[in-house]
């Protein structure tokens, strides 16, 4: 599999994804996901203002799910599916490698 994960852009996919997509929540992230024919899967991370105001701390989190997601980037599959988790509140509390269990668990439910 490639190192690189693709990523999502354009709000039409964001609004097709949270209209017709399926999700998975646990009380750190919400995984929204489209499955598709024939296109690589692509990946969005959303860390929005409700998390924190100070875009420091939303960037701190952005970095950690992604660090997570290239970590578990063999769990992904190839094609098909247009991702995009976003963070919940309590994500301020964990530590990396508690996220990082939080997140494959997410991705396992994703096949």
């Amino acid at each position: 599999m490639s190192p690189v994960i693709a990523r999502l852009s354009g709000e039409h996919n964001f609004l097709n994804i949270y209209r017709h997509g399926r999700r998975f929540k646990t009380s750190v992230a919400q995984l929204a996901y489209l499955r598709l024919k024939s296109e690589p899967t692509r990946v969005a991370v959303v860390v929005s203002k409700k998390i924190s105001n100070l875009a420091t701390k939303r960037n701190l989190y952005k970095r950690r799910l992604w660090a997570c997601l290239r970590q578990q980037r063999q769990l992904l599959p190839i094609k098909g599916y247009n991702v995009i988790i976003t963070a919940l509140p309590a994500i301020k509390n964990l530590t990396y490698q508690e996220l990082n269990r939080e997140i494959e668990g997410l991705i396992a439910k994703l096949k």
